[in-house]
């Protein structure tokens, strides 16, 4: 009558713990987008397509935060608005405070070898999203991401789909650079 728990087993761990009886609930999704073999094109991406374009016409700006490069800029503006989505965010949960064992705790000033893309209007940041590496850098997980209670509509699937066009170009890049 025990209920065993095991946490971020990868998918050949779920395939054998299957295998032996275990059920498997999610408490996150965890696809895999193969960004070599991905156009979201078609039906499929059609939904995600709307929301980019609806984001666009909101001259939503997205791009990649590098802590260094930015200098004053993001202790000053940057880190600030993303440590008040954050906390808005935390108060809105039954705990209200950050969990520390599922989800990473967003610390902007500890950022290490994650990634940090930032959605933007030209008055403020609507949303954020840190990726962790994983496989040494051949794979990055979206491990946080954070939108403002009154952001713009669509604009968590809009920042997660730039993230991944942002990372498609430069891996088209690199391997171009190979050839």
């Amino acid at each position: 009558r025990w209920v065993i728990t095991f946490v971020s087993l990868n998918q050949h761990a779920c395939e054998l713990f299957r295998r032996h009886g275990f059920q498997i609930s999610k408490l996150g999704e965890e696809p895999i987008v193969k960004l070599n073999e991905t156009a979201w094109k078609g039906k499929d991406y059609e939904w995600l397509r709307r929301q980019e374009n609806y984001c666009q016409r909101q001259e939503i700006a997205f791009r990649e935060v590098d802590p260094e490069a930015e200098g004053d800029d993001f202790l000053d503006r940057i880190v600030p608005e993303l440590l008040a989505i954050s906390r808005d965010r935390v108060a809105e949960t039954v705990h209200r405070c950050e969990m520390r064992f599922f989800v990473g705790q967003f610390e902007p000033l500890a950022l290490g070898r994650r990634r940090l893309f930032i959605a933007e209007t030209a008055q403020r940041i609507e949303a954020f999203v840190v990726l962790n590496p994983c496989l040494t850098g051949g794979m990055w997980a979206i491990e946080i991401f954070l939108r403002r209670r009154d952001a713009v509509r669509g604009v968590l699937p809009y920042a997660m789909l730039q993230a991944m066009r942002h990372l498609q170009a430069i891996a088209h890049a690199e391997q171009a650079d190979a050839d």
